[in-house]
């Protein structure tokens, strides 16, 4: 991108309305650039909510099965095509209580990149 003239420069900040007194060319520019920066609103990110159902038996589930479970799961749904190369982070939330069906959850947000 070529740099803008002074008068350039002053004729955009007279076009956003914000005032200057001053004729040196780096406050111009920094003025302008403050005052871009902060109409660009930053994108807000794509989240996906996904939910494990594990379903709870009359015996013992060590926590360890359950994160294998929770595992296999994620990375089945992460290796789908339509998420390659856009992940951005990956939340897991673990809830102890039993669904109303009667099986533990587990729900992954997955955050996308732009």
């Amino acid at each position: 991108m070529a740099n803008r003239s002074k008068q350039a420069v002053k004729d955009e900040l007279n076009k956003l309305g914000i005032p200057f007194d001053t004729d040196d060319y780096r406050e111009l520019c920094g003025m302008l650039e403050a005052a871009t920066v902060e109409d660009e609103q930053p994108a807000s990110p794509v989240i996906v909510h996904i939910e494990n159902r594990i379903k709870k038996r009359p015996t013992f589930l060590g926590d360890s099965v359950r994160n294998d479970r929770d595992k296999q799961f994620l990375n089945a749904e992460i290796s789908k095509r339509i998420y390659k190369g856009k992940i951005f982070s990956i939340t897991t939330k673990k809830y102890c209580e039993v669904s109303d069906e009667g099986e533990w959850v587990t729900t992954f947000d997955i955050e996308l990149k732009e």
